[in-house]
């Protein structure tokens, strides 16, 4: 089983009647992709002659569905195991051997160590405990039982990723060259307890139970190796030991290669392969523990051992520190708008979706950038949608040339409505607003944000009396240039002047890179190039900024903890940053641009008057000499801004498929401020298809319309259709084909 490489496909596509009658041709880019859970059932006969729709099906209807927030699951630190090892002596040891003693006693101290170990193991099982990293993930349960979202898998557990896959080094007793015997020692880690942090799901959300998955653990121990063993200095009067695990470590160093390729390549596997650890009914916000998010799960042991009792009594005065924080989140922390959701029977068609970021997931980390050794005092505060309020301070002090966390910031996801950052400054107090853009793929946490808004010099006023002595008894000598006005007079107010620079900031886990503007340049928006989903951008930058001095191209290099501004172009941009399918587009004050790898194009020229963004389809609307207006798309093709404008379209396209192979759903984005028609796919040879799922679909169709739970036979071709009556202003982006191999099926 594996996953199918890009393919480009031709793709003949009637057009929408333009002025002329003409009939455009266009290439479209068909994707597919590969899934490893099992496959439904083919349809019978009678299915696949009622076009797709099961029998008995529903009546079709429409709704809209609700905003989810995400559910977190976390691993926090329940308490320590102990396990105690017996002394070990060798029936023949040999110091001329590698490791000092005969294959025959490498293996019984292996199965010592191995049984210590899985009984730690087990014991936090029975506890509904873990050790070593889990993987995990969670389903949003509608009251008909269907799957309204469903989270990617992650892994919670310790930081470094595995406990005990490290080096033993025991006392050794030695007697005689080939007489020592290797006392006991205890095995001790850290026991985790799952928890999950449910937001609360009101009734028009449509979640009635939340589903967490849990998956097996990932264990540093190969069941069929055995220990490294190492007698340092065996031939001296001191002789040392150090021991690992069995296949914990090579040549006594840590190795966790083969933990990381497991976790992922769990991680692309969907969540068919996990149990059900817990069903939680949906209401209210609260913090549920997952009691057996290990339980079972020994798939290391060659034998189990007795009980390793937990230390109840430590674990009961344990709590928890600044340092042991939340260890690990799950899931890709979003959810999704349907502006229209049509159902028919099991198959479910929804069009219009917009992925939904929630900026509370993660921490808020702000940072302040500014110039001189001043105290600086922040207060962050946050608003709910309860209208409470929230507010966290912080004071500091230091060069602020550099940039410093200052505001560490959270609250609950889906619910912040207003975030305030309030910044005193030598007692002059000033309100920011902060902008926070998450990374399209969140698991990479990486935020960027303006730290400060635009923050014009300012001077801050000092009233003196004439006289005024400091503390050491002498006057106070003004080192800062005044004007004559302010040189003369008793008591006259004494002005010093201070830039807060506006900055770019990138944080990433504990690490910040920074890169400071100019004094008084505002940074007006910004979006991610990533999002364009184009390795031209993304190679040349991470981010574009709009600024008022013009448009800034940002690149990211975490690992230097560095970030670098470059100007792309000094033409300022009037609007929002708006996706086009390479880089975005951006409004002037002339007309329009396209952002797209570092560069910076006009739109327009030649016949075109006039150019400008229209807000409803998020494209360049542009003016010809006559006074009509057309919607220009990114790759040039234009489209008569006339939604009434109608006409009918017909747009297939074919993909050859491989022995065992199956289709099993599709997207098509494309926007149309109407339609009225039908989406196929049919099965077969190049000479003779069959229809195999059919969904008519009437109305807008703004964006991505995912075809889910198609059911398809191995057949060697398989064909895309659409056919319809649409408005003037439709356009068909990119086609999408989901395809599994063998007994899969597409999750």
């Amino acid at each position: 089983m594996s996953t199918k490489r890009l393919q480009r496909v031709k793709v003949s596509a009637t057009g929408v009647e333009r002025g002329g009658g003409r009939v455009k041709q266009c290439v479209n880019l068909v994707r597919l992709r590969g899934a490893l859970t099992p496959m439904t059932p083919i349809p019978s006969a009678e299915d696949d002659s009622n076009g797709g729709k099961p029998s008995g099906g529903s009546e079709t209807y429409e709704r809209r569905t609700a905003v989810y927030a995400p559910v977190r699951l976390v691993a926090r630190v329940a308490g320590r195991m102990q396990r105690q090892t017996s002394a070990f002596t060798p029936s023949e040891g040999d110091p001329g051997r590698r490791q000092g003693m005969g294959d025959k006693d490498v293996a019984s101290l292996s199965d010592m160590l191995g049984t210590a170990y899985c009984g730690l193991v087990a014991e936090a099982a029975e506890n509904g405990m873990m050790l070593q990293p889990v993987a995990c993930g969670y389903r949003l349960i509608g009251a008909d039982g269907s799957v309204l979202y469903e989270s990617g898998v992650g892994f919670v557990g310790a930081r470094e990723g595995a406990q005990l896959c490290g080096v033993f080094c025991p006392g050794l007793t030695r007697r005689s060259p080939t007489d020592f015997t290797i006392a006991d020692f205890a095995m001790e880690a850290e026991a985790y307890a799952l928890e999950a942090e449910i937001p609360a799901y009101g009734a028009d959300s449509g979640v009635a139970e939340v589903e967490i998955y849990v998956g097996e653990q990932l264990h540093p121990v190969d069941p069929d190796g055995l220990s490294e063993v190492r007698i340092d200095g065996a031939e001296g009067n001191n002789p040392t030991v150090r021991l690992a695990l069995p296949g914990a470590t090579t040549a006594l160093t840590p190795n966790l290669r083969s933990l990381t390729s497991k976790a992922m390549m769990l991680s692309g596997c969907g969540m068919g392969w996990m149990r059900v650890a817990a069903r939680i009914k949906a209401g209210e916000a609260r913090v549920v523990r997952v009691g057996d998010a290990a339980r079972g799960d020994v798939a290391v042991s060659r034998r189990l051992s007795d009980r390793v009792a937990v230390q109840a009594e430590e674990a009961a005065k344990h709590t928890l520190t600044a340092e042991e924080r939340l260890l690990s989140a799950v899931g890709t922390p979003c959810g999704f708008r349907a502006e229209r959701c049509v159902r028919s029977g099991d198959t479910a068609v929804m069009s219009g979706i917009t992925t939904v970021r929630f900026e509370g997931v993660s921490p808020l980390e702000m940072v302040v950038a500014g110039e001189g050794d001043d105290l600086i005092e922040l207060r962050a505060r946050v608003t709910g949608r309860d209208g409470a309020e929230v507010v966290r301070e912080a004071v500091m002090r230091g060069d602020f040339s550099t940039i410093a966390r200052s505001v560490v910031v959270g609250y609950p996801s889906g619910d912040m409505s207003e975030l305030h950052i309030e910044a005193v400054c030598g007692g002059v107090s000033k309100h920011f607003d902060a902008m926070l853009v998450p990374s399209a793929d969140m698991s990479r946490s990486l935020h960027v944000t303006a730290g400060l808004a635009a923050a014009a010099p300012e001077r801050i006023e000092e009233v003196r009396g004439e006289g005024e002595r400091g503390e050491d008894g002498r006057e106070h000598e003004e080192k800062e240039h005044m004007d004559d006005s302010e040189e003369r007079g008793s008591g006259a107010a004494r002005g010093r002047e201070r830039r807060v620079g506006n900055a770019l900031v990138a944080v990433a886990g504990d690490r910040i890179a920074a890169c400071l503007l100019g004094a008084g340049v505002e940074v007006a928006d910004m979006a991610l190039a990533d999002r364009s989903r184009t390795t031209w951008d993304s190679s040349r930058c991470h981010l574009y900024a709009t600024a008022s001095d013009g448009i800034y191209g940002v690149s990211v290099d975490m690992a230097s903890e560095r970030i670098a501004a470059t100007s792309l172009s000094g033409v300022r941009v009037t609007g929002s940053l708006i996706p086009a399918r390479e880089g975005y587009y951006a409004a002037t004050g002339s007309g329009v641009v396209a952002i797209a790898g570092g560069c910076v194009k006009a739109i327009g020229g030649g016949r075109w008057m006039s150019a400008r963004i229209d807000p409803s389809s998020g494209l360049p609307l542009m003016t010809d000499v006559s006074g009509r207006s057309f919607l220009v798309d990114d790759d040039g093709t234009e489209y008569m801004a006339d939604p009434a404008r109608q006409g009918e379209a017909e747009w297939r396209a074919g993909v050859e498929l491989e022995e065992g192979e199956r289709v099993c759903g599709a997207e098509l984005r494309l926007r149309a401020s109407s339609f009225d028609g039908v989406v196929e796919i049919a099965a077969g040879g190049r000479r003779r298809m069959q229809t195999v799922s059919r969904w008519r679909i009437r109305g807008p169709i703004r964006g991505v319309l995912r075809l889910k739970g198609v059911v398809c036979p191995s057949r060697p071709y398989v064909e895309l259709r659409l056919k319809g009556r649409v408005s003037a202003d439709m356009r068909l982006r990119s086609a999408t084909v989901d395809v599994v191999a063998g007994g899969g099926k597409c999750v």
